[in-house]
C-alpha cells in the first residue's frame, strides 16, 4: 500500500496550484541529467536552508522569485509580484555574480530550459531543469531542448496518459520511459528515475 507521499511523488501534477509537486530526473547518456519539472509555475531560490522548486548553489535568497507560464510565454515574477518577459538565451534576472540561464531553443514547443553558468550548479547533482510543455526535444540540433552532439537524429519526449514516451524522428517507434530502466530511443541512451532513487 503506497503513502500519500508516495502517490504525489509518482504524479508529478497532482497539485491545484501551478505547481509541480513530482522530482523526476531524466539521465542521458553522454549528455548529463536533467530535472523534469511539470506545472505552470516554480519557485527559484539559493540551495541553502531552502525548498525551492529550483535551487542553485549560490547566494540567493531562498526565495529569490518564481517563473510562471502564462499565455504561452514563461515570466519571471520577482518578490514583490512584479512581472518580466523571460527571453531564449538571457539569465534569471537574479542580483549577483551566479547565473542561471533560460532557454527556450523551439519556438513551436512549449518547454524550457534552465542551465546554470559554472562554477555554479544546481543542487541534486543535476545539469539542468526541463520544464516540460508539451514536447521535448533531444539531440544534436540548436533547436533542442538537450543537445546531444553525439546523437544521430532527434529524440521526441512526450507524456500521454500519465507515462512518458519517447521516440526517435528517423523510425518514429515510441518507447516507454519507466523509472530505474535504462532504454535506447534512436541512437540515445537514458534512463528516467525518482529524484533520490539510486
Amino acid at each position: 500500500m503506497t503513502s500519500s507521499a508516495d502517490d504525489n511523488r509518482s504524479r508529478p501534477h497532482g497539485d491545484h496550484s501551478g505547481r509541480s509537486v513530482g522530482r523526476v530526473e531524466l539521465w542521458i547518456d553522454g549528455c548529463g541529467g536533467y530535472r523534469l519539472l511539470e506545472g505552470s509555475r516554480w519557485d527559484v531560490g539559493g540551495a541553502a536552508g531552502g525548498s525551492a522548486d529550483i535551487a542553485l548553489l549560490a547566494d540567493w535568497p531562498r526565495h529569490a522569485g518564481a517563473i510562471q507560464w502564462a499565455e504561452e510565454e514563461y515570466y519571471w515574477i520577482d518578490s514583490a509580484g512584479g512581472r518580466d518577459w523571460l527571453r531564449d538565451g538571457e539569465p534569471l534576472p537574479v542580483d549577483g555574480p551566479a547565473k542561471l540561464l533560460f532557454g527556450r531553443p523551439s519556438p513551436l514547443c512549449g518547454s524550457a530550459v534552465l542551465r546554470p553558468v559554472p562554477p555554479y550548479r544546481l543542487a541534486g547533482h543535476v545539469d539542468g531543469v526541463l520544464l516540460f510543455r508539451d514536447t521535448l526535444l533531444i539531440g544534436p540540433g540548436d533547436g533542442c531542448h538537450v543537445r546531444c552532439p553525439h546523437a544521430g537524429s532527434a529524440v521526441v519526449m512526450t507524456r500521454k496518459s500519465g507515462h512518458w514516451m519517447a521516440r526517435g524522428t528517423s523510425d518514429g517507434t515510441p518507447v516507454e520511459l519507466v523509472a530505474g530502466e535504462r532504454v535506447h530511443v534512436a541512437d540515445v541512451g537514458m534512463t528516467l528515475q525518482m529524484a533520490g532513487d539510486g
